[in-house]
């Protein structure tokens, strides 16, 4: 009975060891497939990621030429601003200068006039 069982349990150790290897080929295999999809979807992440680090850097560079616009357009706001003061500063001395000489002109005139009429009165008398 030994001597039957023998080839028996020689032919299922050979069944055996001819799964285990499909079964280890088998896992191979599909580690191998996952390890392979993994990459490439890592690969496709790490281009949508730089595409859109490059985006950010874009719209960022973007920003910064709209702040640098933004604030030359203020100096010159604030230029403009400044002249227009310093215009209006000259414009009121210049009034000022104007309203003088028309004092001095009114009194002077006022003098004229009180010595044409003193005048009048020395001859009249």
């Amino acid at each position: 009975m030994e001597k039957n069982i023998i080839p028996y349990i020689g032919l299922f150790l050979t069944f055996l060891g001819i799964t285990m290897g499909t079964i280890r080929w088998s896992l191979s295999r599909q580690s191998q497939l996952l390890q392979q999809a993994t990459e490439t979807k890592i690969e496709d992440v790490s281009r949508k990621l730089e595409t859109l680090h490059l985006d950010f850097k874009a719209i960022i560079q973007q920003q910064g030429k709209l702040i640098h616009e933004i604030e030359k357009q203020l100096l010159s706001y604030q230029k403009d601003v400044a002249e227009t003061y310093m215009k209006k500063q000259d414009c009121q001395s210049q009034f000022l200068v104007v309203e003088s000489k028309i004092d001095n002109i009114s009194h002077e005139t006022k003098n004229y006039h009180k010595d044409v009429l003193s005048r009048i009165d020395r001859l009249a008398s």
